[in-house]
């Protein structure tokens, strides 16, 4: 064999362990970095409804809004809408299209609920000028 081709042998060798224990290396801190996104949303997840069921105040199905509608929003998402009884309504239904789990009665109870505990505002941006007499 030539000298230098037998001298790049031992080079090839030492390359290819290079690159293999540098994808290796790769792989187990991307997994490492995935494992610990998912415990954080996770934990977040689990902490987030809970930690801000003061923004719903007292009522009848105020329990039932943190059971069933938490699965999916914060509480304080939920509290910033505003809508009218009619809207709430519509709503409510469409979450239940959507798969959340609630009775007939509690439909009704919810949509209340959200009501009269997030009733609709008047759009600051429209103003009326009062008659002169």
């Amino acid at each position: 064999m030539h000298r230098a081709i037998g001298s790049l042998q031992p080079n090839r060798k030492k390359y290819h362990q290079q690159t293999h224990s540098g994808v290796g290396f790769l792989a187990r801190l991307c997994t490492a970095f995935l494992l610990m996104v998912t415990l954080c949303i996770k934990t977040y997840a689990q902490s987030a409804p809970q930690a801000a069921s003061s923004d719903l105040p007292p009522g009848d199905g105020k329990a039932v809004v943190q059971r069933a509608c938490t699965t999916c929003h914060t509480t304080g998402t939920i509290s910033r809408k505003r809508a009218t009884a009619p809207e709430w309504s519509a709503t409510v239904d469409e979450m239940v299209n959507r798969g959340a789990e609630l009775s007939d009665e509690e439909i009704v109870t919810v949509s209340r609920y959200l009501a009269a505990s997030f009733p609709a505002t008047s759009n600051p941006n429209t103003t009326t000028t009062p008659a002169l007499p």
